[in-house]
Parts: structure tokens; sequence; C-alpha cells
């Protein structure tokens, strides 16, 4: 991924990121990381500049609304989430017959979680944060996966049989910002 800052008038300093697996323009605004716009490859500068430019108005009245929070760091030991977590996914696996074939750990900050046509599940390690129940939805979620493939009716009902309320969470979950953690 090609990253570079610029700064803006009336904007301020924005992070530009060409990411080839963004098929649309996306902007994220964080109180501590600030401004980043990401595109797909071959992306017009001017198109970039133009888009930031629309939404002007709300970039600066979330910045105003997050001007005077203090922004408490959040540490997670790495060690002991990826214990937790192992030991969670690995009962759930077990007790709902959805077995998967490797388990990897990342901080990432768009994603809980991932499973790859070869049953590999990736994790956030920022679920250790989330309440047990919001914890387990992810991890089912992604165990499913390794039986259904998409976010079909099919998926959706074998996940609402094996965690009744599944879509509740789910929309939840779209609810809760990822933090940027420091990792020991």
């Amino acid at each position: 991924m090609k990253q570079s800052k610029k700064f803006l008038k009336d904007i301020g300093e924005v992070l530009f990121v060409e990411n080839p697996r963004n098929k649309n323009i996306r902007l994220s605004l964080h109180p501590v990381t600030g401004l980043r716009i990401s595109y797909p490859p071959k992306t017009d500068y001017k198109i970039l500049e133009e888009f930031i430019y629309r939404y002007q108005n709300q970039i600066e009245k979330h910045l105003l609304q997050h001007k005077n929070e203090k922004i408490k760091p959040v540490i997670l030991n790495r060690q002991k989430a990826i214990q937790h977590l192992t030991q969670r996914i690995n009962f759930l696996a077990k007790k709902h017959d959805l077995p998967f074939n490797k388990l990897s750990f990342r901080n990432q900050k768009t994603r809980w979680g991932s499973c790859s046509y070869k049953n590999i599940i990736s994790l956030n390690l920022q679920i250790f944060l989330l309440p047990e129940l919001f914890q387990d939805y992810v991890l089912l979620h992604e165990l499913v996966h390794t039986k259904i493939k998409n976010h079909g009716n099919e998926f959706w009902n074998k996940l609402e049989k094996i965690m009744p309320g599944a879509k509740n969470y789910n929309r939840q979950m779209k609810k809760i910002h990822l933090k940027k953690i420091e990792i020991i």
C-alpha cells in the first residue's frame, strides 16, 4: 500500500492510502490519528481532494465534538488475549462441530475477523476487549464461515440457530469503533 501525507487548506494534514483491495474511496476520521482517505489504485488526486472537501462540514463537526475528549491509551497484553481467544474458539468449534484449519491474530483497524476459503481464521486482538457475548458472536460468526462462505440467508439462519440474536449483535458491532491500542 502506497501512503503519503499532504496538508490541505482548511482541512489540515491528511493521510492518503492507495489500497489495491479498495473498490471505492473511503474517508475515516479519528481524534488521535486524524483524517485518512483510502482509495483504489489509479484514482486521480483531484477526485480525492474533491471528495474530502465535499465532507468538510462533517469533518469539522466531528473534530469539534472530540476536541475536548481525553484519549486514554488502551494497552492489551498480546499473550493473554491470544491464550483466551484460542481457548474460547477451540471450545466453540468443538461444541458446534465447526472445525477450522489455522488461527492467526492481528491488530486491525477495520475488521473483527475473517475466514478464508481454506478455513484459516484471522482474529483481531481487540476482540479480547469486548464483553464476552460479543466475543462469542465474532468467534461464532467466523466459525460459521467455515461451512458457509457468504452472508446469505443460509449463513444467518445457521448463526441464529447457534446464537439467537446474532443479527442484533451484528448491528451493535457496527457501532463499536476499533481503538488505537498498544500491544505488549
